[in-house]
């Protein structure tokens, strides 16, 4: 008798070039198809073939952001470099390991309660026909396990291989899900959800192009570098369309300064990178600061430092992007937590920067820019603009600069247009744009370009809250443990601790009084990270007033949290608070 359940979550691992991440993308999109949610996370080493690989897939009836703590299925093609994977394969009690019945012993880090289940998947292969491929045999038998549809699954695949090698592809789909259904072990079925509801399969990568093609970018100008990669591949596909640019760089020097140039011309433009190459465009962010010339850098976080870990994820260039370039340069720092708030913050981002005609910062990370969610559609709007917008009125022959007296309503010129010139300089330089290196100019611009941050500094809604307001225990986090820290809040008031939960979205400039406001009744505040060196904690203590008690929960990267790893701290703390109450 089949089980029917609101979610599942399993997980598929085994040497590169098994399959692993194919069948991972084949199940959400047929998922999303049948019109559920979902949530695939991948993870794999920096080889191209035969290093590990795993993906995580977590479906359902309602939205995801990150894994669950323990596992209902694993599925394993081989035990090849499985045990780099073992700290994130736990088993719930009775969960399932389903394997290639060839592949010899079980390896020591696998329970001995799972309950294990093998397949002789090559021989279906086999039956099949020279080229069949097991992930697919595999995929037929996870649509039977999970009750998804055959008809999506059909589509999802037709759609994905050429006409060459979708009959055999169909073949293996339906072989596997036919001993699926003869073997009859298999009834955990996720809830029927209508086929007609549309949902987008989306990664975080995915949605900040999404979002420069609505904030109307005109340009772009990159690098390829692991994670941030697939940001320029998507405008590739999108950008010329739109009567954009993009251009792939000789590095990431060459990169910034493009798009510097692109901006200082009229158009919108972005760049994109991770740590490595945001270390190279230091003195870029300096220089579109100083000449005032609008500019969103993004930058995907991974493991560092130096080369690091290419495909893992880490919160450990916070600092740098506070307070990279040498000198004061006050720019602005934006953090999505989830794959909707990055093509939102994206818009924001571009907006930021022509309004303030600064530099801006996206903060992601490898695991929201890599991976997929199950969403429902993000309107599309203003994709059509390309260009920033000049002052119609402006008297002929006069040279503007951003720190003309006009402040926030001086005229706007754009380079080479009729009727005024636009001037960008990188040295120090006085309101028309002269360079002038005398102590008084210096003081007001800097002044200056520190001050007319303050409106944005002043705006509410940055900070996202959740959970119990007068809770006397928070937790903080930004980027992408901010999902982390709305599930955890859930857990925690599950099993009867309150908590409030806080995720900044506004990196810089802070936010003082809006957060010590928040934090109003907050006994102990938690500050969750992914950096060894706590950088979160110490950028908290140096622009934010904090209660008298903060406990620091940061660790590397690598791995994202789990849930769980923030719940006992938050119920261990939240007993002892009861129980000092009722003393």
């Amino acid at each position: 008798m089949s089980e029917t359940r609101s979610e599942f979550a399993m997980a598929v691992f085994g040497s590169g070039g098994r399959g692993v991440m194919l069948l991972g993308d084949l199940l959400i999109e047929t998922a999303a198809a049948c019109g559920l949610y979902g949530l695939l996370t991948r993870t794999y080493g920096p080889e191209v073939r035969g290093g590990e690989s795993a993906c995580f897939l977590r479906l359902g009836s309602r939205p995801f952001e990150m894994m669950p703590d323990a596992l209902d299925l694993v599925v394993a093609f081989d035990w090849s470099n499985g045990e780099h994977f073992q700290q994130e394969l736990q088993f719930k009690p009775n969960g399932w390991l389903i394997y290639e019945e060839t592949v010899g012993d079980l390896p020591h880090w696998i329970p001995p309660e799972a309950v294990r289940c093998p397949v002789p998947w090559k021989r279906l292969a086999d039956e099949i026909g020279f080229g069949a491929r097991p992930n697919l045999v595999v995929f037929g038998a996870l649509c039977r396990l999970l009750g998804l549809e055959d008809e999506p699954a059909r589509a999802v695949m037709t759609a994905r291989f050429g006409e060459r090698d979708v009959e055999l592809a169909l073949r293996a789909f339906e072989h596997g899900a036919a001993w699926a259904q003869q073997a009859g072990k298999w009834g955990r079925r996720l809830p029927a959800v209508a086929t007609d509801v549309r949902r987008w399969v989306l990664t975080g990568n995915e949605a900040i192009a999404l979002g420069a093609l609505q904030a109307g970018c005109g340009f772009f100008s990159g690098y390829p570098i692991t994670p941030a990669t697939d940001i320029m591949e998507a405008l590739s596909r999108h950008l010329p369309e739109r009567g954009g640019v993009l251009v792939q760089a000789e590095d990431e020097l060459a990169a910034i300064n493009m798009a510097i140039g692109a901006s200082f011309a009229g158009k919108r433009a972005m760049t994109a990178t991770s740590g490595p190459g945001f270390s190279l465009m230091a003195e870029g962010l300096g220089l579109a600061l100083m000449a005032e010339v609008p500019l969103v850098v993004v930058d995907v976080q991974r493991v560092g430092p130096s080369t690091g870990i290419a495909t893992k994820t880490e919160q450990a260039d916070l600092w740098a992007a506070v307070a990279s370039s040498h000198g004061d340069n006050p720019r602005v720092v934006l953090a999505p937590s989830s794959v909707r708030g990055c093509a939102e913050l994206t818009v924001r981002a571009f907006d930021i920067a022509g309004a303030y005609r600064v530099p801006v910062v996206l903060l992601s990370d490898q695991f929201l820019g890599g991976r997929v969610e199950i969403l429902d559609p993000i309107p599309l709007e203003g994709m059509d603009r390309c260009e920033q917008t000049a002052d119609e009125h402006m008297e002929a022959g006069r040279r503007v600069h951003p720190s003309d007296p006009g402040g926030a309503d001086a005229p706007t010129a754009l380079s080479g247009r009729p009727g005024g010139d636009c001037v960008a300089e990188s040295l120090e330089h006085d309101s028309s744009g002269r360079p002038d290196s005398s102590f008084r100019t210096h003081q007001f611009q800097a002044r200056r370009r520190r001050e007319k941050l303050q409106a944005l500094a002043g705006e509410e809604g940055w900070i996202e809250c959740c959970g119990d307001a007068s809770a006397s225990v928070a937790l903080i986090a930004w980027g992408s443990t901010g999902g982390v820290v709305r599930e955890a809040v859930r857990a925690a008031e599950a099993q009867g601790t309150k908590v409030k939960g806080i995720i900044l979205h506004l990196l810089f400039p802070a936010q003082p009084e809006q957060l010590e406001r928040i934090l109003q009744g907050a006994e102990v505040l938690y500050v969750a990270e992914l950096s060894s060196m706590a950088q979160f904690f110490y950028y908290l203590r140096a622009f934010y007033r904090l209660p008298s008690r903060v406990v620091s929960l940061a660790r590397p990267g690598g791995i994202p949290y789990r849930a769980g790893e923030l719940v006992e701290a938050l119920t261990a703390t939240g007993a002892a608070i009861r129980g000092a109450q009722h003393e």
